[in-house]
């Protein structure tokens, strides 16, 4: 029988509790393979850089994913990936980008229960073009050079 720890975690300035188990199995890497009609962008840590993997191709990422979030320096570990089919990146008035209705948004993160088992090198394979996985999102983010109207030179 597997012991649960409780660890807290520093992410990007909140507190959070995880569950860790004691002795699971380790995951090394996940090859995600495109199998659809579109190019996929892989978001490692669900965050706005991403890879572009053509229709047929394949790439194998090491876990746990490794991200330099937009607007840091620093990288952040993470166990989650999103993958997108198009949309449109978009930046609101007040300086914030986002992706704006992709065609394709689904999540895969092995910090949740159902993945506890497993180990060695995951597959992934995205063989639709379209379809929304509920609460999936690509992480927006905040542009450093936007400065509020008002104190824009004139």
């Amino acid at each position: 029988m597997q012991k649960r720890l409780l660890i807290s975690v520093l992410v990007t300035g909140l507190f959070s509790t995880l569950p860790v188990l004691a002795n699971t199995p380790t995951i090394t890497g996940l090859k995600v393979i495109n199998q659809s009609s579109g190019a996929v962008h892989i978001h490692q840590g669900g965050y706005a850089p991403s890879q572009i993997i053509a229709p047929g191709n394949s790439v194998t990422l090491q876990y746990p994913f490794t991200v330099i979030p937009p607007n840091s320096v620093k990288s952040i570990r993470s166990s989650q990936i999103v993958a997108t089919i198009g949309g449109k990146w978009v930046t609101t008035p007040n300086g914030f980008t986002y992706l704006k209705h992709p065609e394709l948004l689904v999540c895969l993160d092995y910090s949740k229960a159902n993945h506890a088992s497993k180990s060695g090198l995951r597959t992934w394979t995205i063989t639709s073009s379209t379809g929304k996985q509920a609460n999936c999102q690509v992480k927006g983010f905040k542009q450093l050079w936007w400065q509020p109207q008002h104190i824009l030179p004139q």
